[in-house]
């Protein structure tokens, strides 16, 4: 310690910081401020997007769903409903989980249920984007990197908020709603290693909209030796969802099947030469299959928080609609990647080219009014190629995080067996200088004399 510091009391350390506080620049501060009630913020900010995006385009068809669902007789829906419903009306993908949830707000009747419908939907968007942040200061391998996810949680935020209120209540699409907050609390439970409540998580999306089992690679994730039990939870979900269905109508599947939709002028897959007026029969197992392949290339490569992202590439890349509602789900898909990323350790981990920011701004912004009509139809399509390809390089070959939270050597080998014990290293712990040579860097801030350096390996002990 150097005779300057000597004799110094805490009060003039206090006014030292308080004197560099103010001369701060204002942009800084407010910054600051931000970054600390960053939920408040964006808070605000989602009632804003709100205020500005509640027309509930799709309401309708969830609310006439659920009334054929619950036995009553909307006049665009005339067949049978109940356990008839996706046999006689194969229009309606979602899954019977999202008319049990909307089943409540019928009473309610068709305006009133959708702004109670789009005010929860949003409150549950950033309940999803709080379960990433805690579940990224899970992995943050030490201060300096936790302080990072706090301040792209607020970045990312802000370009997450936009999109998911577009889910929310412009379309009020409930189904897509709950598949992803299911799948985020999959995650969560994937990092805590309970296997049963992962495929429980995973089933229950699925059961909300069926388009999640793209997610499924998430449970490779796992000891070759806890799949059946994760993937068993899963199907037995599922199969309870669907079976009084398929034994009350066993025509469900055929009908569901044979549904086709339209392929729109601006979907990649006028690019890739299908003129088809409607979804090519090859199109949705080709879709699924790719998304799979994609999960188990990140599962293989330590790169498993991106399964999100690349269920989602895949399906943009082979879908026949143009919705700007993906974009939620790309969205959920980035910002997982990019927190993930923000929690590693190094000076060149961070926010320098968030693939959230690129998609909102590549996939979301092209397709808003006045940008879509200078854009024109082949140019959001080439917008959308162009990013899902991109995004799926980067997350596959790109960088990634090479800190021992990320990929350790003592983790489960995706697919293999557990290492044996005595091939796991033994951590080392940094000697503890003394106040004569004592340097205040990154690490000695974020481990302390008293702490012991984390467990190494994907997923936290």
């Amino acid at each position: 310690m150097s005779a300057r510091g000597v004799g110094r009391s805490p009060v003039a350390f206090s006014q030292h910081s308080d004197a560099s506080a103010q001369t701060a620049p204002v942009w800084s501060r407010v910054w600051s401020l931000l970054v600390r009630h960053r939920w408040w913020a964006l808070t605000l900010w989602a009632g804003v997007c709100l205020a500005l995006e509640a027309h509930g385009w799709s309401w309708k068809l969830f609310y006439d769903g659920t009334r054929l669902f619950l036995g009553g007789h909307p006049s665009h829906l005339p067949g049978p409903g109940g356990l008839h419903i996706y046999a006689s009306e194969p229009v309606l993908q979602t899954g019977p989980l999202t008319f049990l949830a909307a089943a409540p707000l019928v009473p309610l009747g068709l305006v009133t249920s959708f702004r109670v419908a789009a005010v929860g939907m949003t409150v549950l968007g950033l309940g999803v984007l709080r379960l990433l942040q805690g579940w990224a200061l899970e992995l943050a391998s030490g201060q300096p990197a936790r302080a990072r996810i706090q301040t792209a949680t607020l970045v990312l935020g802000l370009v997450f908020v936009p999109a998911w209120v577009n889910l929310a209540a412009w379309y009020g699409h409930l189904d897509d709603a709950l598949a992803l907050a299911f799948s985020v609390l999959a995650v969560r439970a994937l990092t805590a290693r309970r296997p049963v409540l992962l495929g429980l998580l995973l089933g229950l999306a699925v059961v909300a909209k069926p388009v999640a089992i793209a997610f499924l690679p998430l449970v490779l994730v796992l000891p070759r030796r806890q799949w059946w039990r994760s993937m068993g939870a899963g199907a037995a979900v599922v199969g309870l969802a669907a079976a009084p269905f398929l034994l009350a109508a066993p025509q469900t599947l055929s009908a569901a099947g044979g549904f086709r939709i339209p392929v729109e002028a601006g979907s990649v897959l006028r690019l890739l030469g299908v003129t088809a007026a409607a979804t090519p029969p090859w199109d949705r197992p080709v879709q699924l299959l790719l998304a799979l392949a994609l999960g188990l290339a990140a599962v293989r490569r330590g790169r498993w928080p991106a399964v999100l992202l690349l269920a989602v590439d895949a399906r943009i890349l082979l879908d026949p609609s143009v919705n700007t509602y993906y974009a939620a789900w790309l969205l959920v898909g980035t910002v997982t990647w990019d927190l993930w990323r923000a929690g590693g350790s190094g000076a060149r981990t961070g926010l320098r080219a968030p693939l959230s920011l690129l998609g909102f701004l590549m996939l979301f912004v092209p397709a808003l009014g006045p940008v879509a009509s200078v854009v024109g139809v082949t140019g959001q399509a080439w917008l959308r190629a162009g990013f899902v390809i991109g995004s799926a390089v980067a997350v596959l070959v790109g960088p990634g995080r090479s800190d021992s939270r990320a990929v350790g050597s003592d983790a489960p080998v995706p697919g293999g067996r557990d290492r044996p014990a005595a091939a796991q290293p033994v951590p080392v712990v940094p000697a503890v200088p003394t106040d004569a040579t004592r340097v205040p860097t990154d690490a000695t801030r974020a481990l302390r004399p008293w702490q012991t350096p984390p467990a190494p390996g994907i997923l936290p002990r």
